[in-house]
């Protein structure tokens, strides 16, 4: 909680998030002046890829170009979080146990990977307590007895069975919700992250490709950043596969608890929880994108062709 605490921290300085204690009414002022200032650098940076003289430099181009992308990506980052205050709180209160560790990472992005790994700790639990079920089914009664699948009728031990199955919908659900919670608060600001991150890509292999000299700190520059936009990029796609991968698991292990020896009023809603299931669970940006390790992979493939597109016409 210490760590949440000082992630919410950070992004009331920052002029995201209102902070859950009281604070001066003034603040909706603080989160304008620093946009209007953040927008004035992206607005300089702009005006030297236009300027003439700063474009016919590769190198100032090209770093002025991702240098704006980068900071338009944060600028879309605050409007979501203010438009979706309530729902950052709401996720903020449920957060819990927070098991991740980077420093390349801006806080938001850490605070939506830690909801991320919230969602697949309560997966883990959830699978478990499904594939638990299995033991309560062949288990006989008190008396000695057990429930007779042809039949259908519940005797005096199904009744804790049905009870654990209600338990582990009820979980079910509440993941779901939390989950769709995630996505509508940081959804909409991570398309504009990852069409930059594309598009810087891009870019900085055709600058490392053009130049022909080799410096060091201009090297190493370059190379810094790129790894910067990957590792942005490749941590939100392997959490997110995380997730995905862990909420398919739920299906799979209502499938292999013992339900041929449970009643059949039992196998049935085992088996509409288990329809539910096969709907996997994502970490979505917008409605069109999908963060997975399948997915980075396509946005590296999308990267290199625009960049070899962009190195023939250079060439011609």
């Amino acid at each position: 909680m210490e760590l949440v605490r000082l992630l919410l921290r950070l992004m009331h300085w920052s002029g995201a998030l209102r902070h859950p204690s009281p604070v001066a009414g003034c603040y909706p002022l603080y989160s304008a002046a620093l946009l209007c200032l953040t927008a004035c650098f992206v607005a300089t940076q702009v005006a030297a890829v236009v300027d003439r003289q700063a474009g016919a430099d590769l190198d100032q181009a090209t770093l002025a170009l991702c240098v704006a992308s980068t900071m338009c990506v944060a600028i879309c980052k605050v409007l979501n979080i203010l438009r979706s205050e309530q729902l950052f709180l709401r996720l903020a209160h449920e957060l819990v146990v927070v098991g991740v560790v980077a420093v390349v990472v801006p806080c938001s992005d850490l605070f939506t990977v830690a909801c991320v790994q919230r969602l697949g700790t309560l997966l883990r639990i959830l699978e478990r307590r499904v594939e638990r079920l299995g033991a309560a089914a062949s288990a006989p009664t008190p008396g000695g007895q057990r429930p007779t699948p042809a039949t259908g009728r519940a005797v005096a031990g199904a009744d804790p069975l049905h009870r654990a199955l209600r338990d582990c919908v009820s979980l079910h659900q509440r993941i779901i919700s939390e989950a769709e919670c995630l996505n509508r608060a940081v959804g909409g600001a991570l398309l504009p992250q990852v069409v930059a991150s594309a598009a810087g890509i891009c870019f900085l292999l055709f600058q490392v490709a053009k130049k022909t000299s080799f410096h060091v700190v201009e090297t190493g520059k370059l190379l810094g950043y790129l790894t910067f936009m990957l590792s942005q990029l490749l941590f939100y796609c392997w959490f997110g596969d995380d997730m995905l991968s862990k909420s398919e698991r739920v299906a799979l292990a209502a499938y292999r608890c013992a339900w041929p020896g449970a009643p059949t009023n039992f196998q049935r809603s085992l088996l509409l929880v288990s329809m539910r299931a096969r709907k996997p669970l994502t970490l979505r940006a917008g409605k069109f994108f999908v963060f997975s390790r399948q997915a980075f992979v396509q946005v590296m493939n999308v990267s290199y062709s625009y960049f070899t597109v962009l190195r023939s016409l250079s060439e011609a």
